[in-house]
């Protein structure tokens, strides 16, 4: 997902900061829900987190080891520095 974010979505080059997304992804990969919990305090940064999340998917598939779960929430720091290419935490 980083890779594809600093191709496709790249942030604004004069801006840094971070900020932390939640994203829940389905069984099937599809992407559920995308949601920044704690802004960085420049809508363009929070932005090109959000179109990363959404142009990466559909994700793998949930495979055996992930049991019976029907969904998967992942909350994670993003940041963005010189150059703005991502950093996720």
């Amino acid at each position: 997902m980083e890779d594809y974010g600093n191709r496709v979505h790249p942030a604004p080059r004069h801006l840094q900061g971070q900020l932390r997304i939640r994203v829940v992804i389905g069984r099937d990969g599809g992407l559920r829900q995308a949601e920044v919990v704690q802004s960085s305090g420049h809508a363009e940064l929070d932005q090109a987190a959000l179109d990363t999340v959404h142009g990466a998917a559909p994700y793998r598939p949930f495979d055996a080891g992930m049991g019976s779960l029907d969904t998967l929430s992942i909350t994670r720091v993003w940041r963005f520095g010189q150059g703005n290419h991502y950093g996720v935490r």
